[in-house]
């Protein structure tokens, strides 16, 4: 599984300078297939923003609100790539 931790406060904005390489090129995964993809936020508007931009570039996404939710799904079926709100 990857994992992708991002740190920072909600106000430091973006500072990225260079778009990242494609998930598949840095990480070995296959091409083409799309990732299984959980975005969990309690906001509606965040999991909105998020699993849209995760679908634009074709990615299988499931956008949940709430951590136990989020367990669950992943027991049942687990996911490749997570994105969390911690807060």
């Amino acid at each position: 599984m990857l994992s992708l931790v991002m740190n920072g406060s909600p106000s430091s904005g973006s500072r990225n300078h260079e778009p990242s390489p494609p998930l598949d090129e840095t990480y070995g995964l296959m091409k083409g297939a799309p990732l299984r993809s959980l975005v969990v936020d309690d906001s509606s508007s965040v999991r909105g923003l998020l699993s849209e931009g995760l679908r634009e570039r074709d990615y299988n996404v499931i956008a949940l609100g709430s951590a136990e939710e989020a367990l669950a799904a992943h027991l049942e079926e687990p996911f490749e790539l997570m994105i969390v709100d911690w807060t």
